[in-house]
C-alpha cells in the first residue's frame, strides 16, 4: 500500500511506467490499475484538429499545449473543443485589453467598467479551463519532478556494473 513520505511506514507506489521499464510489470498485480484501464480505453489522438482562432500567438500556444498533452498521453479527442474554448477566451481577453487601453477612464468610466468586467470573465474562463490541462505552475513542476524521478530510476536500473561499483553498490 502506498504511504505518505515521512508520515507513514508504508512504501510509495511506483508508477506503471517504472514497472514496465524495469521488467517488473505483472498483469495479475498491476492489470487492474486505474491508469492502465484508462489508457486502454481512451485513445490519444494522432492528428491535432485546426483551431478556429484568429490570433497567431493563441494558435501557437494551442498547438504547443496540445502537443505536450499528446506526448504525455493526457488528452483525448473530446478535450479539443474545451482547449480551443480556453484559447478563444485568451484571444478575447487580448481584444478586450486592447480596447481598455484605448478608453479614457475619466470621460468613459462606464465603458471602462464594462470592459474590465468582461476582461475578468475571460481571464477567469481561461484560468478555470487551463487548471484542468496542466497550465498551473504547481502542476507543471510536479510533472517535471515525476519525470525526473522516473528517469533517475531508469538510469539506476540501466547503469553498468562498473558504475554501480563506483557508487559503492554491489552489482
Amino acid at each position: 500500500m502506498a504511504g505518505v513520505k515521512g508520515q507513514s511506514g508504508g512504501h510509495n507506489k511506483k508508477p506503471l511506467e517504472v514497472h514496465k521499464r524495469n521488467g517488473t510489470y505483472r498483469e495479475d498485480r498491476h492489470g487492474s490499475n486505474a491508469e492502465m484501464v484508462l489508457t486502454d480505453y481512451l485513445e490519444v489522438p494522432q492528428e491535432i484538429p485546426e483551431p478556429n482562432l484568429k490570433d497567431p500567438a493563441c494558435k501557437e500556444q494551442y498547438y504547443s499545449l496540445v502537443k505536450l498533452l499528446v506526448r504525455l498521453n493526457l488528452i483525448t479527442k473530446t478535450d479539443f473543443p474545451e482547449i480551443e474554448m480556453m484559447y478563444d477566451a485568451l484571444q478575447k481577453y487580448k481584444e478586450v485589453s486592447a480596447k481598455i487601453a484605448q478608453v479614457d477612464i475619466l470621460t468613459a468610466i462606464d465603458t471602462y467598467r464594462k470592459l474590465s468586467t468582461l476582461q475578468l470573465k475571460y481571464q477567469d474562463r481561461f484560468s478555470k479551463i487551463g487548471s484542468r490541462y496542466c497550465l498551473s505552475p504547481v502542476v507543471r513542476s510536479r510533472m517535471a519532478i515525476t519525470a525526473l524521478n522516473i528517469q533517475k530510476e531508469v538510469d539506476l536500473h540501466n547503469e553498468s556494473i562498473v558504475q554501480k561499483w563506483k557508487r559503492g553498490k554491489k552489482p
